[in-house]
């Protein structure tokens, strides 16, 4: 199970190392080989990749000459009814022992070998969220894919995983170029991870408990607590939101004075233990609950630099 005490890298010891982390080689569908493709990563300031061809768990070793890190993975085709084409993102295996079953078998075998199961890219495959709440294990979901951005804009799924942290199903989010082959465009989408080193246990360790967030630019510079305030410090935004309960978030918007670097908001206002039991018992009284509904309030913070780019935290708790 995931710790509801994890999610903040700011919280965490370590550096920050860049990741791409959903990757295609000429071990399924890719263009490259494995040291082709990391070697174009290294070149382009990624210091870690993870290798996940389809259905297979490609060679790894032969890029290790290469000064970035390269960890195994695989991307498992599951059979999943009521979805089309569905797929576990498998982060740190060394071997894929079934394919074509349950999702849940695969989540499964995956945390067996001490990996990281990610759906992929749910809304490209039509995986809706209450699908998605049946699973045990789940570590999380790509809330963006930047290859399935291109194919019918069906890469944010940001709304899955808002409709997990509301039920109390906290999982994370990734954000992921799916390359498949070199181009000049460089990375799209990857993610920051604070950890104490750039090796596969420390990398996986911190990526199992959250400690990172997800961009395709923007930077997030700090995620901070006091006793009345959640204040996030970023790279120019245009529009930064604090995503947490239904009804209860907040969204800040630059104004005349120029782009937003720095925000707080207040904690009574997104999620308080006091503004939650106050807003439950509030829908029993006008009848929309029979009685008030347990909640473990976590806070998603998204920032839109008004010019295509985006970052995301992982769910933070609030209390």
């Amino acid at each position: 199970m995931i710790s509801p005490t994890t999610g903040n890298p700011f919280s965490a010891d370590g550096q920050w190392y860049r990741g791409s982390v959903h990757n295609h080689t000429l071990a399924s569908d890719g263009r490259h080989s494995v040291t082709e493709l990391c070697k174009w990563y290294q070149d382009h300031g990624i210091d870690f990749a993870v290798i996940t061809d389809h259905d297979t768990v490609a060679d790894v070793s032969e890029a290790r000459d290469l000064d970035i890190a390269v960890l195994p993975g695989a991307e498992i085709a599951v059979c999943w009814d009521e979805t089309y084409g569905s797929e576990i993102l498998s982060l740190g295996i060394d071997e894929v022992k079934r394919m074509g079953v349950h999702p849940q078998d695969v989540i499964h075998d995956v945390l067996a070998q001490g990996g990281l199961p990610f759906v992929s890219h749910p809304h490209l495959s039509g995986v809706y969220s209450g699908l998605m709440m049946e699973l045990d294990g789940l570590v999380g979901i790509e809330t963006y894919n930047a290859g399935a951005t291109g194919m019918g804009n069906r890469g944010v799924a940001t709304l899955h995983q808002d409709d997990l942290m509301a039920v109390g199903k906290i999982v994370w989010g990734l954000a992921t170029d799916d390359r498949h082959a070199i181009d000049d465009l460089g990375p799209q989408a990857w993610i920051e991870v604070k950890a104490p080193s750039n090796d596969r246990m420390a990398l996986l360790d911190a990526m199992r408990h959250g400690f990172y967030y997800s961009t395709t630019g923007p930077k997030i510079h700090n995620i901070s607590f006091s006793d009345t305030d959640l204040t996030v410090e970023c790279s120019e935004a245009r529009r930064v939101t604090f995503s947490t309960l239904p009804w209860l978030s907040m969204k800040v918007v630059a104004d005349d004075s120029g782009p937003i670097t720095k925000t707080s908001a207040p904690l009574d206002a997104i999620g308080s233990s006091e503004r939650v039991e106050s807003f439950t018992e509030h829908l029993v009284s006008h009848k929309m609950l029979s009685a008030p509904k347990k909640m473990n309030p976590h806070v998603r913070i998204e920032i839109d630099d008004g010019q295509g780019g985006f970052a995301w935290s992982n769910p933070i708790p609030l209390f």
